[in-house]
């Protein structure tokens, strides 16, 4: 919408420092402040403003549309940046948007400023002091800063000093509910950014789909190589003092915040402490939940645009529409990475041409050119009877977008998706095979450590074989 001239900013945010031309903020739902900046109104008729007559009807029912704006709201801004000595006044135009489960607005604002150097030093350096204070301001809580990081994928030691709890004199019990992964789930997660998202990409672009049945643990995968990249681009702009990294997701429901509070998983309700781990790790995250946050996808995506997204992801994809919009998005240049359930590259890639009625060449090009990367997950359960119910072991098989894969994609159509027992770096596909020998030749964790183990890999490996030739 565009709003009249003489309307009062319909956004209000206050800073203590103006970090550049475009950041995100936070602030409480409910609060006063929060009512100022446009908070929607209750629900039922607005009574008519006192005096009103017909040469300002108009305006105020523009005013009214703006208050009854349910879950998101774009327009101008004011931004004011308060300090204990001083207090100045900027404008510019923002978009804020109900987040955290209707428990923040998160507000994006682009103005007219100079980004500002950071002081000197190492991200690492300032991730760790950063994290370190934080764990001991939180040590009555005897939780390790790992788990309040929630996509922080089990096994990354970056920070491992921090992660240590004290070690316990009680024997260590075994939930047989709770699964037990051979895979070292950050390695995994690393192999997979390094084939879809390398650290030469520069701003990469186009849609990346974790597939699988369900209990595939396609989510646990998605949030590890989610919170890998974002580490890897937050460390990138902090060098170069850019804007920090904006994870945008939508989810029905929210399985897992990137900020979380061990004690409830749920997001930091205190807002200096949400806000002092984002900057810590120098992310901006906006989760954002279907018909609490906001009503559908569409909306999520339009407020996305304004949102400075590195990423954009959507929990899990169903509906035919939310394909097509998703492949929109990520062809107007925006990193969108969702889950969805198939049996194989093949059944993902047919689902999606599938749900978007690609049929020709010239259609096939236009998909091929918006899809990064496709990676389907089976799971192998080893048949040993003492570890059948808890021992489980992730074989992804990966289509990557290159150009020899698209081109075979554009001319020979899903045929071109051939299966291999290794990898094909040319064609873009890495088998199940592939990732079995990267296991067996680098064991770690419980693989390691097993007396079956020789047996086991036998096992994976044959099992990858088989389902690399049958194109499973």
């Amino acid at each position: 919408m565009n709003l009249p001239d003489d309307l009062p900013p319909a956004i209000k945010v206050t800073v203590g420092d103006l970090p550049g031309p475009d950041f995100t903020t936070y602030l409480p739902i409910g609060t006063a402040s929060a009512k100022n900046a446009g908070d929607p109104a209750p629900a039922g008729a607005a009574q008519p403003l006192p005096g009103e007559t017909r040469q300002n009807k108009r305006e105020s029912n523009v005013r009214q549309r703006v208050k009854k704006k349910e879950y998101s709201l774009e327009g101008p801004c004011e931004i004011k940046i308060k300090t204990d000595t001083t207090e100045t006044e900027t404008k510019g135009r923002g978009l804020k948007c109900r987040a955290y489960r209707n428990t923040y607005w998160s507000t994006t604002v682009r103005c007219e400023a100079k980004t500002k150097p950071k002081s000197p030093g190492e991200y690492s350096t300032q991730v760790v002091s950063g994290l370190r204070e934080y764990v001991t301001k939180h040590q009555s809580k005897k939780q390790k800063i790992q788990e309040y990081l929630g996509y922080c994928p089990v096994g990354f030691k970056e920070y491992s000093d921090l992660f240590q709890k004290p070690q316990s004199t009680k024997p260590k019990s075994i939930d047989p509910d709770e699964p037990i992964f051979l895979n070292d789930i950050h390695e995994l997660c690393n192999q997979l950014k390094q084939i879809l998202l390398p650290n030469d990409a520069l701003n990469p672009a186009g849609l990346i789909t974790i597939t699988g049945a369900t209990d595939s643990s396609k989510s646990l995968i998605t949030r590890g190589l989610i919170f890998l990249y974002l580490r890897q681009v937050a460390e990138k702009a902090f060098r170069k003092s850019l804007r920090r990294p904006h994870l945008v997701t939508f989810e029905d429901p929210i399985e897992e915040f990137y900020i979380t509070e061990p004690a409830t998983d749920f997001a930091p309700k205190n807002l200096d402490e949400l806000e002092q781990l984002l900057a810590t790790i120098y992310i901006d995250y906006t989760p954002r939940e279907k018909r609490t946050d906001t009503d559908k996808l569409t909306k999520a995506i339009q407020d996305a645009k304004r949102q400075t997204p590195a990423v954009f992801f959507v929990g899990e994809t169903r509906d035919p529409r939310d394909w097509i919009d998703l492949l929109k998005f990520s062809g107007s240049g925006h990193l969108v990475i969702t889950t969805s359930h198939a049996g194989s590259v093949v059944e993902a890639m047919t689902q999606i041409f599938r749900e978007t009625e690609t049929q020709t060449p010239s259609q096939r090009s236009e998909i091929a050119r918006r899809i990064l990367g496709i990676v389907n997950l089976s799971t192998l359960y080893p048949t040993s009877p003492e570890i059948r119910s808890i021992v489980r072991v992730l074989l992804p098989a990966v289509w990557r977008s290159t150009s020899q894969s698209r081109n075979n994609l554009v001319a020979d159509g899903l045929s071109s998706i051939l299966p291999a027992l290794d990898r094909e770096e040319e064609i873009g596909y890495y088998g199940r095979t592939y990732f079995a020998r990267n296991l067996l030749e680098n064991p770690t964790g419980d693989f390691k450590n097993r007396n079956d183990k020789d047996a086991l890999g036998k096992e994976i490996l044959r099992k990858a074989m088989e389902w690399d030739i049958g194109g499973v």
